[in-house]
């Protein structure tokens, strides 16, 4: 909530990185392929990809909404990602470049709009016979997609 992501050393307990933000930072994920890559989304309703070795901004896209939980698929192509009022999105990147592009918006079917606490996602499931997404938001809803 201070506005940064940081990035720990946990064997020594050491402060390796501060990346500052201008707003809190509510959710990171590394890039699963690309260790380069820092997905952050924040409260100014953007997931920032920034340069891990860096700290630099690679690339943003914006969001109805404050983002809130998200979860890259295995091949770090997709970013699913929730938001404050219940939403999830699907977001394409690039593996090699970090641009991002908004490909999809899927609202849960309640009237509720209870802010999206997680995201994960799998590539099998075998209730679905496939991949998965599961959300959970903070009213207690799970949705598989």
């Amino acid at each position: 909530m201070d506005k940064t992501a940081r990035i720990w050393e946990i064997s020594k307990g050491l402060c390796i990185r501060v990346i500052y933000g201008l707003s809190p930072q509510l959710c990171i994920r590394f890039h699963p392929v690309n260790n380069n890559f820092l997905s952050v989304g924040n409260a100014n309703k953007e997931i920032t990809v920034f340069n891990f070795s860096t700290g630099r901004v690679i690339n943003k896209t914006v969001f109805d909404n404050e983002v809130t939980a998200m979860d890259h698929d295995h091949t770090g192509l997709l970013i699913f990602c929730g938001d404050a009022q219940g939403c999830v999105y699907t977001v394409s990147m690039n593996s090699h470049t970090g641009v991002l592009s908004r490909s999809h918006r899927n609202r849960n079917g309640s009237k509720r709009k209870s802010p999206v606490t997680t995201v994960q996602y799998r590539t099998f499931s075998l209730l679905a016979r496939g991949p998965v997404l599961l959300t959970f938001t903070r009213d207690g809803s799970f949705i598989f997609f």
